[in-house]
């Protein structure tokens, strides 16, 4: 009676326990894009991941009339689906980007420091 009470509270606790998702670097490595142009000005970034270094290359260049800035940032990276966290190497704040659900494209959801872009969506 004891083996099989043991057994039941075996069975009931390996069912119980919460099974991690594995995360698949393939959904964010390599480089993606944005380019937007309009009458007055001109936004690009691109961004490398480079997953197997857990390295990240990201450049941002916006140009409003005769005013160029732009950003370069390299560093690690944390990818907790759907998010892409870009954790730069000078200690600026953390960029953090939304994958698809289709995962051919990352929403920008925060602040990239030094450039006024409101929502990049980058693709591969």
């Amino acid at each position: 009676m004891k083996k099989v009470l043991l057994l039941l509270i075996g069975l009931i606790a390996l069912g119980c326990s919460k099974s991690e998702d594995k995360v698949d670097y393939k959904d964010v490595d390599g480089m993606w894009n944005f380019k937007e142009e309009t009458n007055y000005s001109e936004a690009t970034c691109a961004l490398l991941v480079v997953d197997w270094k857990k390295e990240f290359f990201l450049t941002a260049t916006e140009k409003i009339r005769n005013e160029e800035k732009k950003v370069s940032k390299k560093g690690s990276f944390k990818y907790e689906y759907p998010y892409l966290t870009l954790i730069s190497d000078d200690g600026s704040y953390p960029i953090k980007f939304k994958l698809s659900d289709d995962k051919k494209s990352l929403t920008l959801d925060s602040y990239i420091q030094g450039i006024t872009l409101s929502k990049i969506i980058l693709k591969r």
